[in-house]
C-alpha cells in the first residue's frame, strides 16, 4: 500500500549538501515536514535558506547526546518522528597503508556507529508508538569492494548486516527498515575520482527519489540504479577468478590513477576540519 507522506515528520542526517540535501528537498516536495540535520553549521544555514525545511538542527552523529537533543527538539516542535534517514558519511580514498588508525576509526564512528546510534535513539520513540520507518543509506561499495576504499567499504558493509539483523530484532515492533544502496553518484564524496566504466554517475536527485519512494512503499532493500542489483548478484556468486578481472574491466584500478588531486584535497580538508574535534 502506498503511503501518503503529507504531514509526516522526516529527519535526514548529513543533509546540508549532496544526497542528503536532495533527499530533504524531495521529501519537502512530497509534503513532509522535514528536519535538516548536519554537523556543518555553515552549510546547514545555507540549506535552511535554500530548502526552507520545517527545522534545521546541528547534529554530531557520533554523539548519542546530540541525537537525543535532536529527537527531543523535533518531537516538541513538530511531533513524533515518522521517518529517519541515516545518510551522514565520509569517504576517504587511499590504499590501506595510507589510512591512519585515527581516520579509520573516524570513518567507522561516522558511517556505521552514527547510523546505529541514530537508529537506537529513534527506536526509543518509534517502538512505543508501534510505527516508524528507518531508512539507512549504505552503498554498492558495501557489496562490491574496490581498491582505495577499504575502510569505507567496511563501514557500508556493516550498515547492511546491522540493518538486516535489526530488522529481524524489531519485526514485531511495527517499525520498518529499509536499506538503500546507491551506485556511484555525482556528489562531493566522489569529487576528483575516475568514474567506473559503463555506468553513468547517478544524480543526487535520482537517489533522493528512490529514498522517498521507499518511504512511500517500504521495502527491505533498494538499489539505485536498479542495474547495480544485477552486479551485486553476479559479484556474490562468481568465483574470484572471474569477479576480480570483471572489476578491473570496469576500471576499479583507475580510481586513483586518474583522480583530480586538487578537487579531492578540498573535500578531504573540509572533512578533516569538521571532524577533527571528534574522539579518535
Amino acid at each position: 500500500m502506498k503511503r501518503n507522506l503529507q504531514g509526516s515528520v522526516v529527519v535526514v542526517t548529513g543533509s546540508a549538501r549532496g544526497i542528503g540535501a536532495a533527499t530533504a528537498q524531495a521529501f519537502i516536495a512530497a509534503g513532509a515536514r522535514v528536519v535538516v540535520a548536519d554537523i556543518d553549521t555553515d552549510a546547514l544555514a545555507v540549506a535552511k535558506d535554500r530548502l526552507q525545511p520545517a527545522l534545521a538542527l546541528p547534529l554530531d552523529v557520533t554523539s548519542r547526546e546530540s541525537f537525543e537533543e535532536l529527537f527531543e527538539a523535533v518531537t516538541t516542535q513538530l511531533g513524533p518522528v515518522d521517518v529517519l534517514v541515516n545518510n551522514a558519511g565520509i569517504m576517504p580514498v587511499a590504499p590501506v597503508t595510507e589510512i591512519g588508525d585515527a581516520l579509520a576509526r573516524r570513518v567507522n564512528d561516522i558511517n556505521f556507529l552514527g547510523m546505529t546510534t541514530g537508529t537506537r535513539v529513534a527506536l526509543t520513540y518509534m517502538a512505543p508508538r508501534r510505527r516508524g520507518h528507518i531508512i539507512n543509506v549504505s552503498s554498492m561499495l558495501g557489496v562490491i569492494v574496490g581498491p582505495a576504499f577499504a575502510d569505507y567499504c567496511a563501514s557500508k558493509a556493516a550498515i547492511i548486516a546491522w540493518t538486516d539483523a535489526a530488522r529481524l530484532d524489531m519485526r514485531r515492533s511495527g517499525v520498518k527498515f529499509t536499506l538503500v544502496l546507491p551506485g556511484q553518484a555525482d556528489t562531493e564524496l566522489t569529487s576528483g575520482l575516475t568514474p567506473v566504466r559503463g555506468f553513468r554517475l547517478a544524480t543526487p536527485e535520482s537517489i533522493a527519489e528512490a529514498i522517498v519512494e521507499a518511504a512511500r512503499r517500504p521495502r527491505r532493500r533498494v538499489y539505485t540504479p536498479w542495474t547495480f542489483a544485477v552486479l551485486a548478484v553476479m559479484y556474490r556468486f562468481l568465483p574470484q577468478g572471474i569477479s576480480d578481472p570483471m572489476l578491473r574491466l570496469f576500471g576499479s584500478e583507475r580510481v586513483l590513477a586518474g583522480q583530480d588531486r586538487g578537487a579531492r584535497t578540498a573535500y578531504d580538508q573540509r572533512v578533516n576540519r569538521l571532524t577533527e574535534e571528534l574522539p579518535s
